[in-house]
């Protein structure tokens, strides 16, 4: 798995489509967003990680959606 992205664009975090849709309570507290995703090489399904973080780096949310 390898990490993406790194962005505090709140826009990015409530996208619904091929996206986190985060509601807007769960990034309320939200600073910033890492986006992983699966690699060829990984065993398993393919899949994308996103992973909500507060001000002080603690994560607040995951989500993992199917595919790229």
């Amino acid at each position: 798995m390898h990490l993406i992205e790194t962005t505090s664009n709140r826009d990015r975090m409530t996208t619904k489509v091929f996206g986190p849709a985060f509601t807007e309570l769960e990034i309320h507290n939200a600073a910033e967003m890492e986006v992983w995703g699966s690699s060829i090489t990984d065993d398993g399904p393919d899949f994308c990680l996103f992973i909500l973080k507060d001000a002080s780096g603690l994560e607040i949310g995951r989500k993992r959606v199917s595919g790229y």
